[in-house]
């Protein structure tokens, strides 16, 4: 079950373990069904209560009713960090964040969003955030600059420097 985490950078263990404390909201060390629910309900899912057992219950590789880290990185860990994700991924994930469908992502939508997933962040904490995919400087990020940081993102990590 743990074959997941064996094809997984120390980094990308490091990320998942970031994403699954967002998630873990009453940081108990594991994501409840009502955490879990929060978070398809921030990504504009809104299942039904079905839904969510049915999506709960792939995920929950031991039936205990709650995500453990291990069942996380088993469901996730493995497709999410080490594949490029797809266009429509890509638009999707732009969309949760582009609040108000502007075509643009601002630093007060990325502090509502993440704010939403029981990460606190301030206004300036978002902003710097948001500066580091913001390549041309106006302050928003556009899916072509989103895009470009998710796709640009080391996917192998070894610890090496070649090529500068």
């Amino acid at each position: 079950m743990k074959e997941a985490a064996h094809n997984l950078t120390p980094r990308q263990l490091e990320e998942l373990r970031d994403i699954f404390n967002c998630f873990d909201t009453d940081g108990n060390g594991t994501i409840s069904r009502d955490e879990f629910a929060q978070i398809l309900s921030v990504v504009s899912l809104d299942p039904s209560s079905v839904q969510i057992k049915l999506l709960m219950s792939q995920v929950d590789i031991n039936g205990d009713g709650q995500i453990a880290f291990d069942e996380f990185v088993e469901c996730f860990g493995a497709k999410e960090l080490t594949s490029t994700p797809d266009a429509a991924t890509l638009q999707e994930t732009f969309r949760v964040f582009d609040k108000d469908n502007d075509g643009y992502i601002t630093s007060a939508e990325l502090q509502t969003v993440l704010q939403q997933m029981g990460v606190e962040v301030t206004g300036s904490e978002a902003a710097d955030i948001l500066a580091e995919a913001d390549r041309d400087g106006d302050g928003r990020v556009t899916f072509e600059e989103f895009k470009k940081m998710i796709l640009d993102k080391p996917s192998n990590e070894q610890g090496t420097s070649s090529s500068q």
